[in-house]
């Protein structure tokens, strides 16, 4: 599948490493960005995001989310993004990927600017579609 729709880069964050297996190829399935990248915790990802370089002004990217890791969780790591007026904040779309679909959960997440979308685990392609649909 091949869609107009293209990143800079795309970053999944999920500590959970079947999840990432099969999330990757889903988000690589697109053809959005160059194979996604893949970090198993909150930490090796701000870590990373604190190391892009922004080429341009049109710089995008995307984010996959898991809320529940060991560690620095995702909402911890969006947090941290924000307290450190990380660069890249302003070029950064998060969709929170999770087996939460608790009430409070989201209502956590949606208060982060950054925070285009939520999707409960499985990822499928036509989800992710549908959750940054409109938002670009």
């Amino acid at each position: 599948m091949d869609s107009i729709l293209k990143f800079d880069q795309i970053i999944l964050v999920d500590d959970n490493d079947t999840t990432n297996f099969y999330n990757e190829d889903v988000i690589n399935d697109l053809k959005w960005s160059a194979p996604a990248k893949v970090f198993n915790n909150g930490e090796e990802a701000i870590e990373h995001l604190k190391s892009i370089e922004l080429i341009n002004e049109d710089f995008k990217v995307l984010m996959l989310l898991d809320i529940k890791m060991p560690g620095m969780d995702g909402l911890e790591l969006l947090e941290s993004m924000e307290e450190d007026d990380l660069k890249i904040l302003d070029h950064l779309y998060v969709v929170m990927l999770t087996s939460s679909n608790l009430k409070v959960d989201v209502e956590k997440s949606s208060r982060f600017n950054v925070v285009v979308g939520y999707l409960e685990k499985p990822l499928s392609v036509e989800k992710l579609i549908n959750a940054v649909n409109g938002k670009f």
